[in-house]
């Protein structure tokens, strides 16, 4: 895969089982997929740790602006509910993640020479998929 400016990375979020929609005023979103690492270690193991792939969890950070777009609309509204989610590498491209989430935290910032911020955290519910076509 040839290398990707994040200018044309892009949020789209939903809730009530819409199709998600961009959320414009989104600057930055990070997404952290793990698995547990599950110990099977016997004694014929002669002292070295053996383990093997466990359950595997996402939880994702947005950051951007506080506007009265229906994407902040739809983030605020939700804190503690279930939204769907697409991450996208580039804009109207075809590489993207997407499931669903809860929306855990929402911390709104200010300051007096400069916009309103916000960041949010989502945790996963099931699996993220990764599309590439």
């Amino acid at each position: 895969m040839a290398a990707v400016s994040g200018i044309n990375g892009a949020f789209y979020i939903a809730d009530d089982g819409g199709t998600p929609a961009e959320f414009a005023k989104v600057r930055t979103w990070s997404v952290d997929v793990n698995a547990e690492e599950v110990d099977v270690t016997g004694f014929g193991d002669t002292g070295w740790r053996t383990t093997v792939g466990g359950l595997k969890s996402w939880t994702s950070t947005v950051e951007g602006q506080c506007d009265n777009s229906t994407g902040w609309n739809v983030l605020w509204s939700n804190i503690g509910s279930e939204v769907e989610v697409r991450y996208y590498i580039s804009e109207g491209g075809t590489i993207y993640f997407a499931g669903s989430a809860t929306v855990i935290t929402i911390s709104p910032t200010t300051s007096v020479d400069s916009s309103g911020t916000f960041s949010a955290t989502l945790s996963g519910i099931g699996a993220l998929t990764y599309t590439t076509s």
